[in-house]
């Protein structure tokens, strides 16, 4: 918590997540297929790094779900999941540098560690067909 940088590490970007899992870990809980309540106001400053957040500190928070009893063929079902932009979000960041935040990545633990899974090499493929069925939409 020394860094007081916003969204540098995953202390200080989901907080929230270390709380609830040791206040409700072990609670029952369902899902609720429809939203209870959105509330949204002002300005998503954060939306420059939403790469970040999506293939750096969900998986993060994944990572200590699974520190703290998720079931390891859930961890690696969702784990795999979460890397379903890898590859294209990954180019965002490095193409935007600092700020989409590439200096808050690690390359051996956020890059390295996440070619395990076959998302993410199939991120790619993802990118190619979304970019394609959006091409063939405007020519039609």
């Amino acid at each position: 918590m020394r860094d007081k940088k916003v969204w540098s590490n995953f202390d200080n970007t989901a907080f929230f997540i270390k709380v609830f899992c040791e206040a409700f870990g072990n609670s029952k809980a369902y899902f609720c297929s429809k939203a209870l309540s959105v509330n949204l106001s002002g300005v998503r400053e954060w939306t420059d790094l939403y790469p970040l957040v999506e293939i750096v500190r969900l998986p993060e928070a994944l990572d200590y779900y699974r520190s703290k009893g998720l079931n390891f063929f859930k961890y690696v079902y969702t784990k795999n999941y979460s890397m379903r932009n890898f590859f294209n979000f990954f180019f965002k960041i490095l193409i935007n540098g600092d700020k989409a935040g590439i200096s808050y990545i690690s390359f051996t633990n956020h890059f390295l560690k996440n070619l395990i899974y076959p998302y993410s090499w199939l991120s790619i493929i993802f990118f190619v067909i979304r970019k394609s069925k959006l091409l063939i939409k405007k020519l039609i």
